[in-house]
């Protein structure tokens, strides 16, 4: 009876834990900072990082658009004239905590894509969320950092702990 006692607790330590960092609840807690993300629920956006690849991208479930375009849920997507690239899905997502200035707190969500861009290398995409205090969402730069990792630098309140 200890034994099962003991292997449940455990069991509800490892739920808890996950649904701290996995996107799935748009929570993220660490240390004493509890971010909740739920602001992003259904929010869409997009950036253009040439005058022809323009990137699009939701925090919270899958992207709308990227979704449509490639017909299963995807989070993170690029569009070109070679057409819509899976960059994420949502399934894959991880929360992390995104620099180390207590002032400044951030998350960063990770996601990777169904498809593989070079060999047997999954895309790799970085959602940077920094809080700025009674800022909307904005994005403010998205640069592919390696021919298989994206980048995208967002700022607003809703990256902001307590909100």
């Amino acid at each position: 009876m200890l034994k099962l006692s003991i292997t449940l607790s455990l069991l509800l330590c490892i739920v808890a834990i996950n649904a701290q960092t996995t996107p799935n609840t748009c929570n993220y807690s660490f240390s004493y900072l509890d971010f909740n993300l739920g602001p992003f629920t259904n929010q869409s956006y997009g950036i253009g990082l040439s005058e022809s690849e323009s990137i699009y991208l939701s925090v919270c479930g899958p992207n709308p658009y990227c979704t449509e375009m490639l017909g299963y849920d995807v989070s993170f997507c690029s569009d070109s004239e070679s057409g819509v690239v899976d960059l994420g899905v949502p399934s894959t997502g991880v929360f992390s905590r995104y620099g180390k200035s207590i002032g400044k707190p951030g998350i960063i969500l990770t996601t990777q894509s169904k498809g593989l861009c070079s060999g047997n290398t999954p895309y790799t995409s970085k959602t940077i969320m920094q809080c700025k205090q009674g800022a909307a969402s904005t994005i403010y730069r998205g640069e592919f950092t390696s021919e298989c990792e994206v980048s995208v630098y967002l700022y607003g309140n809703a990256a902001c702990p307590g909100q």
